[in-house]
């Protein structure tokens, strides 16, 4: 019979990585088709992000074998799911900003007639 929880799902840290290369990476290392690796949107590419991905037909353990040597990305526990993320999956995200190292700054609006 098969596997009632076919996919993976997976929290992705990333940093200073746009969303096509990291992309790239995953299904390059998982070595499957891209359209195995789905994310529900894209991330700024300077902040630190956190980022749910699924893998369609890669097991949990599968994924923790392939990605040991990607050391510049940080995961969080693998879990099997029997659904894929699609764009838009996660509306209405809620962000935190850190604004760090900011001089005072002026700002001027449109002049008024």
């Amino acid at each position: 019979s098969s596997d009632p929880y076919p996919n993976t799902l997976v929290v992705v840290r990333k940093y200073q990585r746009d969303h096509a290369r990291l992309h790239e990476t995953l299904f390059q290392v998982l070595k499957c088709p891209r359209s195995d690796v789905t994310f529900a949107g894209k991330k700024d590419l300077v902040a630190e992000t956190f980022q749910f991905c699924t893998l369609r037909g890669v097991s949990p353990e599968q994924f923790q074998q392939a990605t040991k040597q990607l050391t510049s990305l940080r995961f969080g526990r693998a879990v099997r799911v029997d659904w894929l993320l699609q764009k838009g999956d996660l509306a209405g995200n809620r962000f935190e900003i850190v604004v760090r190292n900011v001089s005072c700054i002026s700002v001027v609006g449109p002049e008024r007639k």
